[in-house]
């Protein structure tokens, strides 16, 4: 790319904040790239300001902020997934949309793992004996249970959950998928099935596995009428976003005991003040979205934008192109 100027790339979120390292990423891409100007915004009135001559940004700018622009190419989501406001003019524009999708991949598909064998090898009730320092072996007799065998329901067979179906394969376990694809497939690992077929999923996992992007087709796709045939002996795990299931119904089936137990790495709202009865549920574990974090996640996050802002200046092709309309 030809310019007779720097070029700018506005800053909308703190590489620093939001990668913390011992480094100043931000002086670390100043002087590997000497020829843009990494501007800093990260109020609303600095944003408004800044943007007007931006060529590209590092966050996706607000509705009333993007419009201010006249020469704006390319935006960048530091994360996967992302929600943008109604009618957001960066959907039907000419700018492209970069986000970081994979970076997250394996550290998620290890937390389901290590959220079922805690579960099936009742690890916590381990722990507790160790506090209480008692060693007794009988009362675990039959209580644990092997995965190899069981059925797992991923819902969203994306990246994620193809991961996570290689995992499961490795246990022995029967691994179904519901995937946006109209068609079903077969493979050696997996039963993949097309959306439609949510019921049937639901009604043959004993592991259910929430790992699909939220979008207009996701939400709310497990409510109340459906979770009612979801395995009494089964258990949900809600790795993705909320809303895909209806929580007000899930926790109120885990309150009944219609269900043997939930993980939520990703809950919101009113079941996160302290007077939710989740806090005390030993059939649910609550992790506050840590499943994807680990060591690289930062660093492959970073060398993904990296990359693209090395691809920006050269003309050349941009890696990890978001769909705009589906928010990933």
């Amino acid at each position: 790319m030809t310019q007779k100027r720097p070029i700018k790339i506005l800053l909308n979120e703190d590489l620093n904040h939001l990668w913390p390292t011992k480094r100043d990423l931000i002086d670390e891409l100043s002087h590997e790239f000497p020829n843009v100007t990494f501007q800093q915004a990260y109020t609303e009135n600095e944003q408004q300001l800044q943007i007007v001559d931006a060529d590209a940004t590092f966050g996706i700018p607000a509705s009333n902020i993007f419009t201010l622009n006249k020469q704006l190419k390319w935006v960048h989501h530091p994360m996967s997934g992302f929600e943008l406001e109604p009618n957001h003019p960066i959907i039907h524009s000419k700018v492209t949309l970069t986000n970081a999708p994979n970076a997250h991949v394996i550290p998620m598909a290890e937390y389901v793992f290590a959220t079922m064998l805690s579960i099936t090898h009742r690890l916590e009730d381990h722990f507790k004996d160790q506090r209480s320092k008692t060693l007794d072996s009988t009362k675990y007799l039959s209580s644990v249970k092997d995965l190899n065998g069981q059925n797992l329901g991923i819902i969203g067979f994306g990246e994620v959950g193809k991961a996570i179906a290689k995992r499961a394969y490795g246990f022995g376990m029967n691994i179904y998928g519901l995937s946006r694809s109209s068609t079903s497939s077969k493979s050696d690992i997996a039963t993949v099935w097309p959306s439609s077929q949510l019921n049937q999923l639901l009604k043959l996992s004993d592991w259910i596995v929430i790992a699909a992007p939220l979008t207009n087709e996701t939400r709310n796709m497990i409510n109340s009428k459906n979770i009612q045939i979801i395995r009494k002996n089964a258990h949900v795990i809600v790795l993705s976003r909320p809303h895909i299931i209806n929580e007000n119904a899930l926790i109120t089936a885990l309150c009944n005991g219609q269900l043997a137990g939930a993980v939520f790495d990703n809950l919101e709202g009113k079941w996160l003040e302290p007077s939710s009865p989740l806090w005390e549920m030993k059939n649910v574990i609550i992790t506050p979205h840590t499943s994807s974090m680990s060591w690289n996640l930062e660093k492959d996050r970073f060398n993904i934008y990296r990359h693209n802002v090395n691809s920006f200046i050269c003309g050349d092709q941009f890696i990890r192109v978001a769909d705009k309309s589906l928010g990933y």
